[in-house]
């Protein structure tokens, strides 16, 4: 959708915002959705396991993607990147604990991004005030986890542990009022 060079750029905004990529793009958008619909049905040993083959399919593409930026010449702060992404999946899909930390700091980065995108677009919806919920409960029982993985952005990094509690329970109420309503349109 947005052209932009990959051998000296990270997406779209060039070197703005290493935070969107394409795995990013399909977790944000799709997968942590169907794994949060998941959890309603499902124990957290099921989630972890389609969550580990994902990020398997997420080093193969990544390890591929290294390849090409090696053999075309990439800047290397973008071949550093991702040399560095490609590690940090290493080794968090070594062992359950790592396993379940990335998953809290990654279902946390995609329901943010959710919630932002429905508020800006005033388009709310039931699942919007569940990850609401759920970026409350991961302040509330995570917040340490989350920022020492740096995993706040857009100006979050630059609250505590209330004030982003206090922002996320203020946007509950913008939630509710944004919900689109289903209407029936007559042809």
């Amino acid at each position: 959708m947005y052209p932009y060079n990959p051998l000296k750029e990270y997406n779209a905004d060039g070197l703005e915002l290493p935070i969107f990529h394409c795995a990013e793009r399909f977790e944000s958008r799709f997968f942590m959705q169907y794994l949060m619909d998941l959890e309603e049905k499902s124990n957290k040993a099921t989630i972890l396991k389609e969550y580990y083959e994902e990020k398997k399919s997420v080093l193969k593409y990544y390890t591929k993607k290294l390849n090409w930026l090696n053999e075309n010449n990439a800047d290397y702060m973008i071949k550093k990147w991702v040399e560095d992404f490609i590690n940090k999946l290493e080794i968090s899909i070594s062992n359950i604990d790592r396993l379940t930390d990335l998953y809290n700091i990654e279902s946390f980065r995609s329901y943010v991004i959710d919630v932002h995108d429905d508020i800006g677009g005033q388009s709310c919806t039931p699942e919007t005030l569940k990850k609401i919920e759920k970026v409350i409960a991961f302040i509330d029982n995570n917040y340490e986890l989350l920022h020492d993985n740096k995993s706040f952005f857009w100006g979050d990094e630059k609250l505590n542990k209330q004030e982003l509690y206090n922002k996320y329970i203020s946007y509950q109420t913008v939630g509710e009022n944004y919900q689109v309503k289903n209407k029936k349109h007559s042809i």
